[in-house]
């Protein structure tokens, strides 16, 4: 089995009910092929990064690339404009085999074994914990690097369920 995480190469892309996805493959899909990203419409797969596990190379994780508007060229995709100016290193989360959480960070590599997820509610300015503990890490560097990859290193967390955990920031906060 493979696993492939899905991204839009411009968030600006995204429509209110699509968004990233990972799944799991038997056989790698195909550049050129369609994809589903959570809504109605279908996108195109316009490339794909391998990344792998220094210390176990057999050991992959994939990310495809994803279109809406038609094949552009990699140098136009906003995350490798992005990367170029300032690498940054994806943080993926799975929980129970699904993806719980996502986020880009300008700082590396972070070890982020035995805490909570984060989530940020806009609306209502209250930073809330998921109910996902961080279990595990792997990091995964690109096989190809000479072909530009969108990201300087995938870290990969295995999360377990806690519904235990107090649901926001302050309620955290007021008990201690």
């Amino acid at each position: 089995m493979h696993l492939c995480f899905f991204d839009a190469v411009s968030d600006s892309d995204y429509l209110p009910d699509e968004d990233r996805k990972a799944s799991y493959w038997n056989e790698l899909p195909m550049v050129g092929a369609p994809t589903a990203m959570g809504g109605h419409r279908l996108w195109e797969i316009v490339g794909v990064d391998t990344f792998h596990d220094p210390a176990h190379p057999e050991n992959r994780v994939h990310l495809y690339h994803c279109d809406i508007k038609g094949r552009r060229s990699r140098d136009e995709w906003p995350l490798v404009k992005r990367n170029r100016e300032r690498p940054q290193t994806l943080h993926v989360y799975l929980g129970d085999g699904l993806l719980v959480h996502w986020s880009v960070s300008l700082e590396g590599q972070q070890n982020l074994t035995g805490f909570m997820l984060p989530q940020y509610d806009p609306a209502g300015e209250v930073a809330y914990i998921q109910p996902w503990g961080v279990e595990a890490i792997q990091v995964f560097h690109p096989t190809t690097p000479e072909n530009r990859p969108c990201y300087r290193a995938v870290v990969l967390g295995k999360c377990s369920y806690l519904p235990e955990v107090p649901e926001t920031l302050s309620e955290l906060a007021e008990a201690v």
